[in-house]
C-alpha cells in the first residue's frame, strides 16, 4: 500500500512538470503557510477509590488545575496549479513529548468534478478541524479523531456527493474522554507501523446537499469496512484482537468482524442559528459500539465592531453505548465497557479577528456498573487560539 502511494505522488508530481525551450524542467509552485498556536487552561476532576482494568495502558492523571501550551500547529500548502496541490499539517505540543505530522496528502482534480486524494488525511465524512469545541464529542474519541494513510477518491456536484476509500485502517486502542487520560475508552487510533501492513480498510458515503439564500443542509451516510488483527509475526505489536482481550475483563473471543455505519446532518438557517447531529454503529469482534450526538449552536454578530464581533453559544448532548456479546454490561474493572453520556456547554468568542476564546464545561456522565456506579470526571477548559 506505501509503495502504492509513494508511486501515484512522484504521478502527480510528473503531472506538474513544464519544459522550457531550451529543454529544461520547470515547475511553478505557489507556497503558503497557515497555522494556529493554542494556549490554555484546564481543571479536570478525577476519582481516585476506583481502580479499572489496565493491562497494557496506563492512566495519566493530571487532574491539577493548570495553564498550558497546547500545540503549535503549522499548515504549509504548496499549489502546482488549480488542479493540483500538495497540503500538511505539523503539530508541535507545549509537553516537549512530541512532533506529530498529523497531515499530509495530495490532490489532484479532474475534469467532471472528480477529485483524487493520497497521504494521510482524517476519515471522509468529519474534519476534526470543523468541530466547535476543544474538547472531542463521544463519537470524535470513538470514531473520527485521528488519521489514516491512504487514496479517496469522490465526485461533488450540484446537490449530491460521493466518497470511496482505500486505507491501511486504525487500530483499536484507548483515548481519554477529555484532555485528563483517565477512564479509558475504546478508540480508532493511528498507528502506522507493521501492524497496519495487513488487512485495508475500505469506506464509501453518499451526500445530499442544498446551499440556498436562507437554509442550507448537508445529509450524508457512510460506512467502513475491515478485519480486526490478530496474528502478527512481530510480537511486541498488540494486535486489535489481544488488545479486546487485555482490557475487558472475560473477553476470550478471536472474531475479527470490524465494521462501522452512519450518517450525519448539517442544519444552517444562517446566523443566528445551525444544528448538526451524528449516528454511528460500529462492530468491533463482539464488542458494539453506539454513538449519537446533537449540537444546536447560536451565532450571535456584531458587524460594526472590530473586537468581540462574535460569540457562539453551543449545546451538545452525547450518548455512547457499548454492549459485548457473552459478558454483563458495564463491567466496574473494565471502563472501556461503561455507557458514556456527556453535556457540554461552551461560548466561543472572537476577541479579534483571528483571535477565538473558548470557554466550555463538560458534564461527563459514566455507568461503571458497580459502586461507586458513577465517576467524577468533569472537565471545564478555557482556550485562546491564534489563528495566522
Amino acid at each position: 500500500m506505501n509503495k502504492i502511494i509513494l508511486t501515484i505522488i512522484f504521478m502527480t508530481l510528473v503531472v506538474s512538470l513544464s519544459f522550457s525551450e531550451d529543454g529544461g524542467i520547470q515547475i511553478h509552485p505557489q507556497v503558503s503557510l497557515n497555522g494556529e498556536f493554542e494556549s490554555e487552561f484546564i481543571d479536570s476532576q478525577k476519582d481516585s477509590d476506583l481502580v479499572t482494568n489496565t493491562s497494557s495502558t496506563t492512566n495519566d492523571d493530571n487532574s491539577i488545575p493548570r495553564l498550558q501550551v497546547d500545540r503549535l500547529m503549522l499548515k504549509p500548502k504548496i499549489t502546482f496549479s488549480k488542479n493540483l496541490y500538495l497540503e500538511g499539517e505539523l503539530e508541535f505540543f507545549g509537553d516537549g513529548t512530541n512532533t506529530l505530522l498529523k497531515e499530509g496528502y495530495g490532490v489532484l482534480q479532474f475534469p467532471s468534478n472528480l477529485f483524487l486524494k493520497v497521504g494521510l488525511d482524517d476519515r471522509f465524512f468529519m474534519n476534526p478541524q470543523e468541530r466547535k469545541t476543544e474538547i472531542y464529542p463521544l463519537n470524535g474519541t470513538a470514531f473520527w479523531r485521528d488519521e489514516d494513510v491512504g487514496v479517496t477518491l469522490g465526485g461533488d456536484y450540484a446537490s449530491f456527493y460521493w466518497r470511496a476509500s482505500i486505507t491501511n485502517g486504525l487500530a483499536i486502542r484507548e483515548q481519554g474522554v477529555g484532555k485528563n487520560s483517565v477512564y479509558f475508552m475504546l478508540h480508532d487510533n493511528r498507528q502506522i507501523d507493521e501492524l497496519t501492513k495487513g488487512d485495508k480498510e475500505y469506506g464509501i458515503g453518499l451526500g445530499l446537499k442544498n446551499v440556498g439564500e436562507k437554509i442550507a443542509w448537508n445529509l450524508m451516510t457512510f460506512g467502513y469496512w475491515s478485519r480486526l488483527r490478530k496474528n502478527m509475526s512481530q510480537t511486541q505489536t498488540v494486535t486489535d484482537v489481544n488488545f479486546l482481550k487485555e482490557v475487558i475483563t472475560g473477553y476470550t473471543s478471536d472474531k475479527r468482524d470490524n465494521w462501522f455505519l452512519g450518517e450525519q446532518l448539517r442544519l444552517d438557517l444562517g446566523k443566528p442559528f445551525s444544528f448538526f447531529t451524528q449516528y454511528i454503529y460500529s462492530q468491533d469482534g463482539k464488542v458494539k459500539r453506539q454513538g449519537f450526538y446533537v449540537e444546536p449552536t447560536l451565532t450571535f454578530t456584531t458587524s460594526k465592531r472590530e473586537y468581540l464581533h462574535e460569540v457562539e453559544l453551543l449545546y451538545r448532548y452525547n450518548i455512547l453505548d457499548v454492549k459485548t456479546s457473552g459478558l454483563a454490561n458495564n463491567i466496574q474493572t473494565s471502563s472501556f465497557t461503561w455507557d458514556r453520556e456527556t453535556h457540554s456547554l461552551a461560548m466561543n468568542i472572537e476577541l479579534v479577528k483571528n483571535a477565538l476564546w473558548r470557554n466550555e464545561y463538560h458534564f461527563n456522565l459514566e455507568d461503571t456498573g458497580g459502586t461507586p456506579k458513577n465517576v467524577s470526571n468533569n472537565e471545564f477548559l478555557s482556550q485562546l487560539e491564534i489563528r495566522f
